[in-house]
């Protein structure tokens, strides 16, 4: 069962409320974190409290719960001129801030300005994940202190560990 300190090994498929898959992990590469480390979304954790191995649940993120709602204040405009090659909206790239690098989305090329949007990308959506659980197992000592999982120190395909669940503890891919 899914509690704090449980290694989860999970995939799942999360769509916005248009239908449209934004984001995903399968079968042949699922995610594994530690069960309260912080290390997902917070709604997400707390609705797989409780869950074991083997669910296949889904659970409705409004957008506050998820990543959270589009800010105006992460909205700001660049010198085209600072940007190297072509420029056009949708771009994403890493941009440096005070605090470190932030994935940041071109909006707008106009006028010798770039509109950039520093916000996540799934911000202000409210979003669907529809979640499968195919591991749990207790953290070893040093994932704890870690605050992850170990990675295998082999891997191997799906093709001969049976996908997620499978003979490498759930860390196919």
């Amino acid at each position: 069962m899914i509690k704090k300190g449980k290694v989860v090994s999970l995939f799942y498929s999360a769509k916005d409320e248009a239908g449209n898959l934004v984001d995903s992990a399968d079968e042949n590469s699922p995610i594994e974190y530690i069960q309260g480390s912080d290390s997902i979304l917070p709604a997400l954790e707390a609705a797989l409290e409780g869950k074991n191995e083997g669910d296949t649940f889904t659970v409705y993120l409004e957008a506050k719960d998820a990543y959270g709602e589009s800010d105006e204040n992460l909205f700001f405009d660049a010198p085209l001129e600072h940007f190297d090659g072509e420029v056009r909206p949708g771009m994403r790239f890493f941009a440096q801030f005070p605090d470190g690098e932030q994935l940041v989305t071109v909006v707008s090329v106009e006028n010798g300005n770039v509109k950039i949007d520093a916000n996540h990308p799934l911000a202000g959506k409210n979003l669907t994940f529809t979640v499968t659980v195919c591991g749990v197992r207790n953290a070893t000592t040093a994932e704890l202190e870690a605050g992850s999982p170990e990675k295998p120190a082999s891997s191997c395909s799906s093709s001969s560990c049976g996908g997620c669940c499978g003979g490498c503890g759930g860390s196919c891919g």
